[in-house]
């Protein structure tokens, strides 16, 4: 049986209000996202789950700072030693504009058990007989999902990874109200083991096979 986690909207660097931790000296809402996204990695290093997915918004902003980008190349780096690997899709809060803008995910690129999908096109990540049909936030989503949807080599498990707002499941879109969301209908979310989304922050079973993991902090009043 293979051992899944699913993690989503951890927002590495998130910073708010006035409050200051005073350990750190550092904003306590950007403390909090480090203390949730740690305890989802020690969790791991407990449990030793077969492959862990990050389904998008691992950071906050597309240029994040070099103590949030130093506090995940160092979970990461843990989570390697351990030889447990991490796929992680690009969220649209850390998807430049432009693409010479580069992105903060190639600095995973040397981490052997680190597969991050950011170059604004779908790919197929395969890991013990699983594949990870990833599509990170991109410029053409429907082109994307037509590669996707066309892929037909599902043999092994087969697991779709995604950073949307699905529409057709019931009355709901699961929307954020961000300018830049993408959204993607159910049915087209068919012929998976699982789907692992991102993007919307409350944990919510949209179908039997299609989950949202919801965000590790809390990050809006509404929330």
């Amino acid at each position: 049986m293979i051992r899944i986690f699913h993690v989503a909207d951890t927002h590495i660097g998130y910073s708010a209000y006035r409050k200051i931790d005073e350990a750190t000296g550092l904003n306590q809402r950007e403390v909090d996202t480090y203390d949730a996204f740690k305890q989802f990695i020690d969790r791991a290093i407990a449990e030793t789950p077969d492959m862990i997915l990050h389904a998008g918004d691992l950071f906050d902003s597309v240029r994040p700072t070099n103590r949030a980008i130093s506090f995940v190349l160092e979970q990461l780096l843990t989570l390697n030693e351990a030889g447990i690997p991490f796929v992680v899709i690009s969220g649209n809060h850390e998807t430049p504009r432009l693409k010479e803008t580069g992105s903060v995910f190639s600095l995973f690129e040397h981490i052997p058990n680190v597969h991050a999908v950011y170059k604004d096109s779908y790919e197929v990540v395969e890991l013990d007989g699983v594949k990870i049909h990833a599509i990170p936030h991109c410029g053409d989503i429907e082109g994307e999902k037509q590669k996707l949807l066309s892929n037909d080599d599902r043999t092994g498990l087969n697991v779709a990874l995604l950073h949307a707002s699905v529409y057709g499941a019931g009355k709901q879109t699961f929307l954020m109200d961000e300018f830049n969301e993408q959204l993607i209908a159910i049915h087209d979310l068919s012929g998976f083991d699982y789907v692992a989304l991102g993007h919307y922050h409350g944990y919510t079973r949209v179908r039997d096979d299609v989950y949202y993991a919801g965000s590790t902090e809390r990050f809006s009043f509404n929330e």
